[in-house]
């Protein structure tokens, strides 16, 4: 026996994958269950959909969990998820039907029972609910439901017949047995008081149940008529838009006839990539109808895709030109704009594609040329700064950077070292170089960004996460300090400052927990991810408690590094104390 625990407990040690963490969560809240501690469960399954959020059983179980305390409306949200996740399991629709059961929406719950059977016709559980829905609809089987979806102690309290009943206590507790159990009536048949508090409570639930069908009844026939109306409207308008269509065709010209059929042809010839023959029919057709600016726009699309850029920035400036003339739509002047935009991007001409863009978003809001907008920035601003960089000017301004820190004019140190990171931004040192001077003026936060910023640039550089762990010290961090020094210790212990600073950093947490902890210090712990996954944790939940009634087990458990790197994040966080 003793070696299975051991096995378990080396299992649990080394689980890390979510879902068997999840699977963990889902055991504890099925026992809950079984064992009718609800609440319980819905935590223990609300931890493993944290976990795993698209497992439908977990909402399912969930569902089950609030059916039985009552809460009908978060059973069916529930039931609803696990519908949405597994559309093809019947008992989905099993639990959606019961919960919506409780809400007294007894159409849409037999819609529901029938769904779940069409998936597997002989579910014994979905056969006997839907059984039980019919009985409900018609007879006194709402007896199990009312209890639990009815305020029926209300209604007893505001009826003038049971008024001096809800005073006693002993009236209450068989009514509240009942509920528990509806087959317990029968205890109470030579009972009046209780038999006719029951009668009429089953006859305002029915008359309840019945209003609510026929509201449901009423309100379907309205949304049948909205959509017979709006399908109306709908061919109405289809209608009328073919005679307008028919008439204006009518009224064309000859020419005009002409030019749109060629139109057509062009197009048609560019969606089967022959730019050259769409560019010669949008030119026809211009010859036709001078005053359709889409046709300019049409061909410089046909020139960008051909390649001819200059051609498409041409056609697109006239464009915008004839559409201002003949003051065409908005939005086909901002077609013009961004064609241009197009256009001399692919020539190179950053900024002059950024005016352009922003042109055509100033006549018409598009998302796609906002996009196009935004990339063009970001490859602008990357060419100024790639002709920005020069490894020369950068260790000049990296010298004078340091003089100035020797002499102890932080600010305009600081200046120079920006001046050096535009210069050379991929050299980590000088992030540290800044984060020095930053930290000289006490800007600690802005310190520990700068740090962060040369280790992204180089993870290994030990001296980065040194300075970095001085900053989070100062700040009284010191969980984070002495992460960042554990790192620079993983890459060279005997690197300068290392280990004392991890002595230093070991003392301060312990004279701050001996001294009975830093409620900032508390409080921050609560807000970090990480500490809270931790101690969210299953197995570290068992070595805590492990750590209060059993040392040797909890010495055992030190031996894991995992679990004694964990056990001194929350030291260091000053969540647990160590005496």
């Amino acid at each position: 026996y003793q070696r299975r625990v051991r096995a378990k407990l080396k299992t649990q040690r080394t689980m890390s994958d979510p879902e068997q963490q999840a699977a963990q969560h889902k055991s504890v809240g099925n026992a809950h269950f079984q064992a009718k501690r609800y609440e319980e469960a819905i935590a223990a399954y609300s931890e493993a959909i944290a976990l795993t959020p698209n497992e439908g059983a977990l909402y399912s179980n969930r569902s089950g969990s609030y059916a039985a305390l009552g809460r009908g409306e978060e059973a069916l949200a529930d039931a609803d998820k696990a519908v949405e996740l597994r559309p093809d399991w019947a008992k989905a629709y099993s639990r959606k039907g019961y919960a919506l059961m409780m809400l007294r929406r007894l159409q849409e719950a037999d819609e529901a029972y029938r769904a779940g059977l069409a998936i597997e016709p002989s579910n014994a559980g979905l056969l006997a609910a839907a059984k039980q829905l019919e009985e409900v609809k018609s007879n006194g089987m709402a007896l199990q439901v009312m209890w639990k979806v009815m305020d029926w102690w209300g209604a007893l309290e505001a009826h003038p017949l049971f008024e001096e009943h809800t005073k006693s206590s002993d009236f209450r507790d068989k009514l509240e047995r009942v509920a528990a159990d509806p087959n317990t009536l029968a205890e109470y048949a030579g009972d009046q008081p209780v038999t006719q508090a029951v009668q009429y409570l089953i006859a305002a639930f029915k008359r309840a149940m019945a209003d609510q069908q026929r509201q449901a009844e009423i309100e379907k026939q309205q949304e049948e008529a909205r959509r017979t109306a709006a399908a109306a409207k709908k061919q109405a308008d289809a209608e009328a838009a073919a005679a307008a269509a028919a008439e204006a065709e009518a009224a064309l010209s000859d020419e005009a006839k002409r030019a749109r059929d060629v139109k057509a042809a062009g197009s048609a010839a560019y969606k089967d990539k022959r730019f050259a023959d769409a560019v010669q029919l949008f030119t026809e057709a211009l010859a036709l109808t001078p005053d359709d600016v889409s046709l300019l726009t049409n061909r410089a699309a046909a020139h960008q895709a051909a390649g001819d850029y200059a051609a498409a920035a041409a056609d697109g400036q006239a464009a915008v030109e004839r559409g201002r003339a003949v003051r065409a739509d908005y939005a086909l002047i901002a077609r013009a704009f961004e064609r241009i935009g197009s256009a001399l991007a692919k020539q190179g001409d950053l900024e002059g594609a950024v005016r352009a863009f922003n042109s055509s978003l100033s006549e018409n809001r598009s998302a796609s040329v906002l996009n196009k907008l935004r990339a063009a920035e970001k490859e602008l601003d990357a060419a100024q700064k790639a002709a920005y960089e020069s490894p020369e000017l950068a260790a000049a301004a990296r010298e004078e950077g340091n003089r100035l820190f020797k002499a102890k004019l932080y600010p305009e140190a600081i200046a120079q070292y920006e001046e050096a990171i535009k210069r050379a931004p991929r050299d980590a040192s000088l992030h540290t170089n800044m984060a020095a001077a930053l930290g000289k003026l006490l800007e600690y936060p802005s310190a520990v960004a700068a740090c962060k910023r040369a280790l992204a640039l180089d993870p290994t550089f030990v001296k980065a996460h040194v300075r970095l762990g001085h900053f989070y010290f100062f700040m009284k961090d010191y969980k984070n300090a002495l992460e960042s020094y554990r790192a620079a210790e993983a890459l060279d212990a005997a690197a300068p400052d290392v280990a004392e600073s991890i002595a230093r950093t070991l003392h301060a947490i312990e004279q701050r927990n001996y001294a009975g902890g830093d409620k900032d210090a508390i409080a921050a712990a609560q807000r970090d991810p990480e500490v809270m996954a931790i101690l969210a944790d299953p197995v570290m939940q068992k070595v805590l408690k492990d750590m209060q009634t059993d040392p040797r087990a909890a010495a055992d458990h030190m031996k894991n590094p995992t679990i004694a790197s964990n056990i001194e994040k929350l030291v260091a966080a000053g969540i647990l104390s160590m005496r």
